[in-house]
């Protein structure tokens, strides 16, 4: 009699086993299933929202080449009339559309693609300058901001004698990265970001780019003072805090009041337009760097896309703007 309770109560345990397995199967494959379910969601807004970006880019790319064709001639950026017309110019200002089919709004920024340093045109020496010019540093600070640019330096020149506190080939090897440094000039600035500390000195932008360079490949020229990082301008002018409080002033007041760099500075600093004017240039060079994201409402607000171009404004002899695209990404 107990024999055949104690069967009946370990058959009714295993099939209480059973149930329970059963069941966290069960919600296992749910779970899984609501997973999949997701996930398929999610590279579904993902695919739309890419096409997005890229209907978008094409969109910006029209919205520029109307502007190329009516407006010949290279534009000084603080000159720019803005009272009639929409312009679409390297200035960096916003603008903001929609694109058919899709559900959000798009923010375009254009800039001249001379935004930095070009460090295959003395560029090195330019570096170095903006060293040099860090006002209100310590000795420490400024001991700290050598031994990185040594760090670039010995990145781009071709022998394999380290600077002071710099890095070659046998450290980059210890920190598993073989093939470093390059020894030669990036392509492309992002590389920069691989030498330990470099973005102590120079940090990326709200894009995740290195801005304070350009890539490699294009003529030399000065970089336009509406496209570099502010603080590039800042180091220039060797700006304490009230000089940095002018140079901010006079970017706002070409919006407010229609006044030039050159005006506004000289209202308050005449010598400080004179230093900066030697490092940058106000007019487009003619290549620009288009950058395209979704506003807030999108799914996709940490997404960008940017396209170099270059753009031929129209003039004699047809009157038509010209664009052509260098490259396309996503950041």
């Amino acid at each position: 009699m107990n024999h055949d309770r104690n069967e009946r109560g370990s058959a009714l345990m295993i099939a209480m086993l059973v149930l329970l397995v059963m069941a966290l199967l069960t919600a296992t494959m749910t779970v899984w299933s609501l997973n999949l379910l997701r996930d398929s969601h999610t590279r579904t807004d993902m695919t739309r929202g890419m096409y997005g970006l890229e209907s978008a880019a094409h969109h910006a790319l029209w919205l520029l080449f109307f502007d190329a064709s009516s407006f010949p001639g290279k534009v000084e950026l603080d000159r720019v009339d803005y009272s009639t017309d929409e312009r679409f110019v390297a200035d960096g200002r916003p603008h903001y559309f929609r694109v058919a089919g899709m559900p959000w709004t798009f923010e375009l920024r254009l800039f001249d693609l001379y935004g930095g340093i070009q460090m295959e045109n003395d560029g090195a020496a330019a570096a170095e300058k903006l060293i040099e010019n860090q006002p209100e540093t310590t000795i420490a600070q400024q001991e700290r901001a050598q031994v990185l640019l040594n760090r670039l330096l010995d990145y781009v020149d071709a022998d394999d004698v380290a600077r002071d506190g710099s890095l070659e080939r046998e450290i980059f090897t210890e920190l598993g990265k073989p093939l470093l440094p390059r020894n030669s000039y990036a392509p492309h600035p992002e590389e920069y970001a691989a030498i330990p500390g470099l973005l102590e000195l120079f940090p990326p932008d709200e894009y995740g780019r290195m801005a304070w360079f350009m890539p490699t490949g294009f003529p030399a020229a000065k970089p336009n003072i509406f496209a570099v990082p502010r603080e590039l301008v800042y180091r220039a002018a060797q700006a304490g805090k009230q000089q940095k409080e002018y140079i901010d002033e006079a970017f706002k007041n070409i919006v407010k009041y229609s006044y030039t760099l050159e005006f506004s500075m000289s209202l308050v600093d005449s010598a400080m337009w004179q230093t900066l004017s030697k490092y940058f240039s106000i007019e487009e060079s003619g290549y620009y760097r288009l950058m395209i994201r979704p506003m807030a409402e999108s799914s996709l607000r940490g997404r960008a896309v940017e396209a170099l171009i270059r753009v031929e404004r129209g003039g004699v002899p047809d009157g038509d703007g010209r664009i052509t695209l260098i490259s396309f990404r996503y950041l």
